[in-house]
């Protein structure tokens, strides 16, 4: 957020702020690209700012109703696809998973079980329980996109996708139950470090992908 726009915001007050929150959140449910987003919500600021300055009262700031003066405005800029959903859901979970494993490992430091320890630089565990800790993993991401403040049918597809994806794994893992009977080794200064380059990596996909959108929406309304 550009420091000027973030200036102002921190200047709201009370009632002024809450609006913009109010406004935010609906402009969150509609599936904008990321650019696209901070583009109208960098305009509430500025609207509600200049309102506050001038004593406009916030139900006389957008005549029809925020949602009316919005909607066009909303309809003329890109929504994100596919990819966009894929990438931005692959790096929530690979951000988390790495964490999660951070967290197991160092418990089992101290607390250590047959089939579930850690040692050295490495946490031994039973395909039992890393099947497990894929389930709970995955409820978590599922948990955290019905919190977002996005529109019903996009946590239902994300929820959907992630849901795909938790089943394939615990489906590798039934199968690879049958050949490995030992526990697993797994180094957490190889897996935990690749885990957050793969988040990273596709916070980056995401960001190139919302930017070539916006930036190819803009063009083609300036030819």
């Amino acid at each position: 957020m550009d420091k000027v726009i973030k200036t102002k915001r921190k200047a709201l007050n009370g009632k002024y702020y809450d609006f913009l929150f109010e406004v935010t959140k609906y402009l969150q449910s509609q599936n904008l690209t990321k650019y696209a987003f901070y583009k109208l919500r960098d305009q509430a600021i500025e609207d509600i700012y200049n309102a506050q300055n001038e004593g406009i009262t916030i139900e006389k700031i957008y005549k029809r109703g925020y949602e009316l003066h919005f909607q066009k405005k909303v309809e003329k800029l890109p929504k994100m696809g596919v990819l966009e959903q894929i990438s931005n859901i692959s790096m929530v979970v690979f951000v988390l998973f790495s964490i999660l494993l951070l967290f197991v490992y160092l418990y089992r430091l101290f607390v250590k079980v047959e089939t579930y320890y850690s040692q050295g630089i490495n946490l031994y565990i039973s395909l039992d329980n890393l099947r497990n800790m894929v389930i709970y993993g995955f409820l978590g991401s599922i948990f955290a996109t019905f919190l977002q403040k996005i529109d019903k049918k996009r946590k239902w597809i994300q929820a959907s996708i992630i849901t795909g994806v938790g089943l394939a794994f615990l489906i590798l893992l039934i199968v690879l139950g049958n050949v490995v009977t030992e526990n697993i080794k797994l180094n957490m200064l190889i897996i935990v470090p690749v885990f957050l380059a793969l988040g990273i990596g596709f916070y980056f996909l995401n960001d190139f992908l919302a930017k070539k959108k916006y930036s190819n929406k803009i063009l083609s309304e300036n030819e």
